[in-house]
């Protein structure tokens, strides 16, 4: 008798219908886009097939972080089960707090304020960061090995990326390190970039390094 009761209830649960998960992409950039067709395949090898297992609610504004703000309100209808960003857009996820955020960043998370450490993130934000300090270094070596007659050297840097100002603190250690005089030209976000890369060209810089963000790579 209990061997049948068990049965039946095996029965009733494989009759229940499956839930679909809600996956709210948001994004800067524009589709085609190579990121949700990689996150797409890595779903698909996990088995998960998409309109039956998940869906995905798609929210894109071309370069322009701010204008997703009205869309990320729209994560407080509670509907929705994971919440994926990427880039510039994860700066506008700052003050999602109802669901789990999944995000890729170049910068520093900590220093975004998303996540209290690398180790142990807390709160809802995890995802991954490119941010390696350890290459700043390498990055002056390599151009030092490339030319070694480097005496003066033009730094690019985004001042709206987090995670900068350690990128250049690092920068500037390794040019000290190898007789370089690092020149340091700031612009905040992509409007000022066409003015920064005029000075970088008057000060007779041997070589240009440009930290990597979204702004610099577009």
């Amino acid at each position: 008798m209990r061997l049948l009761a068990v049965r039946c209830g095996r029965v009733q649960r494989a009759q229940q219908p499956t839930r679909v998960f809600r996956i709210f992409w948001v994004s800067t950039l524009s589709q085609p886009d190579p990121f949700l067709d990689g996150f797409r395949e890595g779903l698909r090898e996990r088995g998960y097939t998409e309109g039956k297992d998940f869906v995905f609610e798609l929210h894109y504004a071309s370069g322009d972080p701010r204008a997703l703000q009205q869309v990320i309100s729209e994560l407080k209808r509670g509907n929705v089960d994971l919440a994926v960003s990427s880039g510039p857009a994860t700066r506008a996820m700052t003050a999602v707090t109802q669901v789990p955020v999944l995000f890729a960043l170049s910068g520093d998370p900590v220093e975004l304020g998303i996540v209290k450490s690398l180790g142990q993130p807390g709160g809802n934000f995890t995802g991954t960061t490119f941010l390696s300090l350890e290459l700043a270094g390498k990055r002056v070596e390599l151009l030092k090995d490339i030319f070694p007659e480097l005496r003066t050297l033009a730094v690019l840097s985004n001042t709206d990326h987090p995670g900068e100002q350690s990128e250049w603190r690092t920068t500037k250690q390794a040019t000290q390190a190898l007789g370089v005089d690092p020149i340091y030209i700031p612009y905040f976000d992509a409007g000022e970039l066409d003015k920064a890369l005029g000075t970088a060209s008057k000060v007779h810089a041997d070589a240009i390094l440009v930290f990597p963000d979204a702004v610099t790579m577009s």
